[in-house]
């Protein structure tokens, strides 16, 4: 009885589970969602947060992909960030493990996922897509934990970012503009801001291959010239770029940083570039620069700039204006050296000749949109370094453009003289031209005996042609000072100053002034001849002015201390 019983249960179960298996349709079952399809984010959705202080972040999701685990939770479904200029952006898609940090309860630390590679479309980046759509494993860690390989990312040391590498080189586009061999990505959110290393063609700049390429939808990447001997504005940009970089209508080549700026008030600027057509664009570059004499008419040879800084900007309509500035430093190298390999060999002497010399140079200028419109300078300063002091010993600077030519040198004798010579000519035929020689000695004043001199004498000359007229000047002056030393009494001083200055101007006129001052005393002679085109007819039209006056009145380049005497307390 009992065997028949256990019979006809069996029997109704089976007949249960039929009938339920028949009646399971295709349209009553639920597949469980799928954690790599894009999600609309709910109107509440749950937030977590990710990371502490100023690198925190606000992770969205929705609510049923949430579950919790022992020590976070885990979502598996569509994230989202919380961003302050776009609203809530999408992070990605896939499989996420949050970790809570230790000691709290809604700050999390840990980031473990396998989740759907994917690129920011806010603002600059609303053109940028992968054209592969690989997934793998995302990671959250510092820019100094990124293995960059060649390049230098320009990412916070103690910043946390997003990062994901995959070992077959993915392909992207940017608008028209191609994108290979890509395969680390490096993203930070709260701009957004994406890092990658890549080739990159099809915009104005030409072929960038091996590039290290970043991008800020703000334009938020601060360009700052390395070298700031010249007028290199600096500026905040769209784009980055560590490559070497030809600049497709300059005959130059830039190997180094570079910031890319789009017109934030223009939608269109950044599509515009990426897709090749005429675009608003600042450009900063910093490293070595290579100029090529093909198109410039100053530039007979190759130039390298082995520490450089550029500005190109480009207007909308066509106009562009290039600026740049390098340095070039040769290193030291002592007379001993230099003797030697003149002639060969070695000389007992030259262990004597333990000073060295070392010299820069500097070279910088602007192109514009004609490749006629051009200036340039060039800058060579030399100095000496005699046992560990640097002294300077000469400069020479020029500065060449199509209207004009300028130049200046000086040459340094120590401490106590130096001799310079200036000129500016113009192409309509002004020109100025000024020289002078110094020379002059300080009297140490903690010395202690004997008489002790400081003195200050020189030669100004100028010359000049101005709208057809010729004037020479030239100056003499002097000024110096004596003191004696006697014991247990100040120091008695006497003072003394001239000043001769001859003008000749070939409209007829000649000027001669003379000042002396002597302790407290001085006076002043002016003498004019002729005017215009009378010291050709022999005439002698002029005054003479002869004033006793005050040292006080004398001007003070002319003059030492007012009194004749002057006694000086010692320290």
């Amino acid at each position: 009885m009992l065997a028949r019983a256990k019979k006809t249960t069996n029997a109704f179960l089976l007949l249960a589970i039929f009938i339920t298996c028949t009646t399971c349709t295709k349209e009553n079952f639920v597949e469980p969602p799928d954690p790599f399809a894009y999600q609309k984010l709910d109107a509440e959705p749950s937030e977590f947060k990710l990371g502490s202080s100023d690198n925190a972040l606000i992770l969205k999701t929705n609510e049923t992909n949430v579950t919790k685990t022992e020590n976070g939770i885990r979502i598996k479904g569509s994230i989202f960030v919380e961003n302050g200029a776009y609203g809530d952006i999408r992070l990605t898609n896939g499989d996420v493990y949050l970790t809570l940090k230790e000691g709290t309860t809604d700050i999390y630390e840990g980031f473990d996922s396998f989740c759907l590679y994917r690129l920011p479309t806010e603002g600059v980046f609303n053109g940028l897509e992968l054209l592969d759509f690989p997934s793998g494993k995302m990671f959250y860690k510092k820019g100094s934990e990124f293995e960059t390989g060649a390049f230098e990312w320009p990412v916070s040391q103690d910043r946390y970012y997003f990062y994901y590498e995959n070992p077959d080189p993915m392909n992207g586009a940017l608008f028209k503009g191609k994108l290979s061999n890509l395969n680390q990505v490096a993203i930070d959110p709260t701009d957004p801001f994406v890092y990658m290393s890549c080739s990159f063609e099809g915009t104005p700049i030409g072929l960038i291959e091996e590039a290290g390429l970043a991008m800020s939808a703000q334009g938020l990447i601060p360009f700052e010239p390395a070298v700031t001997s010249y007028k290199i504005p600096e500026f905040e940009g769209h784009m980055y770029l560590s490559a070497s970089i030809p600049l497709a209508k300059f005959p130059v080549t830039v190997e180094g940083e570079t910031v890319l700026a789009f017109d934030k008030d223009d939608d269109n600027s950044s599509r515009d570039f990426f897709e090749n057509n005429n675009a608003a664009f600042k450009m900063g570059l910093n490293g070595r620069a290579l100029f090529t004499p093909d198109q410039l008419e100053w530039l007979p040879f190759d130039l390298e700039l082995g520490r450089a800084s550029l500005y190109l900007n480009v207007q909308k309509s066509g106009s562009t204006k290039l600026m740049f500035v390098g340095e070039r430093e040769f290193p030291p190298k002592t007379p001993g050296e230099f003797i030697n390999d003149l002639i060969g060999r070695d000389w007992e002497f030259m262990k004597y000749l333990s000073f060295g010399t070392e010299s820069k140079e500097t070279i910088y200028g602007t192109l514009g949109t004609e490749i006629s419109d051009w200036e340039i300078g060039f800058k060579h300063e030399s100095s000496l370094n005699v046992g560990g002091y640097k002294i300077d010993v000469a400069e020479l600077e020029m500065e060449v453009s199509p209207e004009h030519f300028y130049f200046f040198g000086e040459v340094r004798v120590g401490p106590i003289s130096d001799v310079s010579i200036s000129g500016d000519v113009k192409r309509n035929g002004n020109f100025i031209f000024t020289g002078s020689a110094h020379t002059g000695w300080k009297y140490d004043q903690d010395k202690n005996f004997g008489i002790y001199i400081s003195f200050d004498m020189g030669v100004d000359v100028l010359l000049k042609h101005i709208d057809g007229v010729v004037t020479f000047r030239g100056d003499i002056y002097f000024e110096g000072k004596a003191c004696v030393n006697i014991k247990g009494l100040p120091d008695p001083c006497i003072s003394a100053s001239f000043d001769v200055s001859v003008e000749i101007a070939s409209s007829g006129k000649i000027t001669v002034r003379f000042r002396i001052g002597i302790g407290k005393f001085g006076f002043s002679i002016k003498r004019t001849w002729g005017g215009k085109n009378e010291l050709q007819k022999g005439s002698n039209t002029g005054e003479t002015i002869v004033t006793s006056i005050p040292i006080e009145e004398v001007p003070i380049q002319n003059r030492f201390p007012v009194e004749y005497f002057e006694y000086e307390e010692k320290q």
